[in-house]
Formats: structure tokens, sequence, C-alpha cells
């Protein structure tokens, strides 16, 4: 039978380490109510924060691509034309880069989070909604 874990905190951790800048996702666990690693454990983090983002650097041309699409249909379902019709060029393609760069840098995270449990064996452990039996 296989033991499964509460990975929310551990994925909230580790999701703050890979989406904020490094020198923000301390105060960013802080915000989320979160206690931050400290001392070796956070070194330990940071770096396997690094090397997720480095096991999908390969992808992060098509990432971006299925970003801006993405970004396309999102619009389209959240916004009504004429909403889409009322922005100045420069407003949606602002508009655009913003959801784009959200989608990327997440789907990036999340990809990465899944690799590093694929390597690490523990995706098995890991129910849906991320919460013990």
């Amino acid at each position: 039978m296989t033991a499964y874990i509460n990975a929310k905190p551990m994925y909230q951790t580790r999701l703050a380490y890979d989406l904020l800048p490094c020198d923000e996702a301390v105060q960013g666990m802080i915000a989320m109510g979160l206690t931050p690693p400290s001392g070796d454990t956070a070194d330990m983090e940071h770096a396997h924060s690094h090397a997720r983002s480095e096991a999908v650097e390969h992808y992060e041309p098509r990432i971006e691509l299925m970003s801006q699409i993405c970004t396309d249909i999102i619009l389209m379902k959240v916004l009504d034309p004429s909403d889409l019709e009322d922005l100045e060029p420069e407003q949606l393609a602002a508009l655009k880069a913003s959801y784009t760069q959200i989608i990327s840098i997440c789907s990036s995270a999340i990809i990465g989070n899944l690799m590093a449990d694929e390597a690490s064996g523990l995706r098995s452990m890991v129910r849906k909604g991320g919460m013990q039996k």
C-alpha cells in the first residue's frame, strides 16, 4: 500500500522559490503564512529551485509559444469582444504580454516540479489534490 503525503506545503515552498525572485521567496512564503526554511535547508531549496528551472530550459521556446496561444484563448473566453475592441493596440499588447508571462512562468514551474517528482519517485506518493488519504 502506498503511503500518501500532504504535498501542499511542499509545493507552496517550492513554487515560492520557483516563481518569485530569489531575494523575495522568503518574504513571499511569510506572506502566504508559511514558515520558510532556514540555514542549510533554505540553501538546498534555493539550489533545487534553480535545478528545476534549468531542467525545463530546453522547453522554454515551446512553453512560450503555447503560453501565447493560451493567452489568446483565455482572453477570448474571459473578455467580451467589445472589451477587446475598446482597448488601444498598445493596451492589448501589454495585456497579452502580461498574461503570456504569467502562464509561461507558472507552466515552467509546474513542469519543473513534475519532472523533479518523477526523478525522485514522489509522484506515486501524491494524491489528487495533494492531500493525505
